[in-house]
């Protein structure tokens, strides 16, 4: 498709539907931004893992962090086909991509977090410095709040995608056992839970912004091994399983898109001009380990 934007919502299509989920549940006018920076995090993400050789991954990574500098510096298009739909995003946004980025030099190598603080630094540099930049694109402020609601994503995200990253022997917590996971877990919960409170009194786009973390709650329930509450027959954990459904994970999500006069879409191709078709992959690959995401 020759519509940047539009190519930019392909991609969420392909490789991080979640995040398309919360696109689509914001209203219209705030759409491209946001599928112009959660494209192009989708890319960072996808860079390291392009190749099974560090360095190779790296110039891979560094092309992006690159021309998202020149971007920022001298205002140069970003020479990818997603490019022009980037040339609107605010400093704040280009600038957290470029933190992400450079975190994402540890997805290059097998190198295991050391302990738990150094996981959850990197967390906080990728899926919080997302966050906090989707709140800038909505013009919010929040940052904090931001910052810590998509840490509390990155690692329901990261909980969810053990399996795949200690099969490839990459981003994995060094000695980790199954208690220590719940720990972690625990403690997601609980960075959600303060998250949430200061972003009840944030501004509308604050609040918009924090849609992309929409599962985070059930990823961290995952991770202690039990269902989330309200998870029984018609629940909000079993809306949630499937992409597109009409509940978000938390009631204050969707007042922060009808204060705007916006009605959550029961389908996402309601609403958009993009066709969409969802593959079939595992929740939290998107940030952490191929294939899609």
């Amino acid at each position: 498709m020759s519509d940047p934007v539009a190519l930019c919502a392909e991609h969420l299509a392909a490789g991080d539907p979640d995040r398309l989920a919360a696109v689509m549940a914001c209203p219209v006018p705030d759409r491209p931004l946001l599928f112009a920076l959660y494209a192009t995090n989708l890319m960072l993400a996808q860079a390291p893992w392009a190749s099974a050789e560090p360095l190779v991954a790296e110039m891979r990574l560094q092309w992006w962090i690159d021309a998202l500098e020149a971007l920022a510096a001298q205002g140069r298009p970003v020479p990818h086909a997603i490019g022009p739909a980037l040339t609107g995003l605010p400093g704040a946004a280009i600038a957290g991509l470029l933190t992400a980025a450079e975190a994402r030099r540890a997805d290059c190598h097998r190198t295991p977090f050391t302990d738990a603080a150094r996981l959850w630094d990197y967390l906080d540099a990728t899926s919080g410095a997302i966050c906090a930049a989707a709140g800038a694109c909505l013009g919010a402020g929040s940052t904090a709040a931001l910052h810590g609601m998509g840490t509390a994503s990155g690692l329901a995200n990261w909980l969810i995608a053990q399996p795949d990253l200690a099969a490839r022997g990459r981003l994995t917590l060094a000695g980790a056992r199954p208690a220590d996971l719940a720990a972690l877990a625990r403690e997601g919960l609980t960075r959600l839970d303060a998250a949430e409170a200061a972003l009840r009194a944030a501004p509308v786009g604050a609040r918009l912004a924090a849609l992309g973390g929409w599962q985070a709650r059930g990823g961290c329930c995952a991770g202690l091994r039990r269902r989330p509450s309200g998870s029984g027959p018609g629940g909000c954990a079993a809306r949630n399983s499937r992409v597109g459904s009409d509940c978000c994970g938390r009631g204050w999500h969707c007042e922060a898109a009808q204060e705007k006069g916006h009605k959550r879409p029961s389908r996402l191709s309601e609403s958009s001009k993009v066709p969409v078709t969802f593959q079939k992959v595992p929740r939290g690959t998107a940030s952490y380990c191929p294939p899609g995401r």
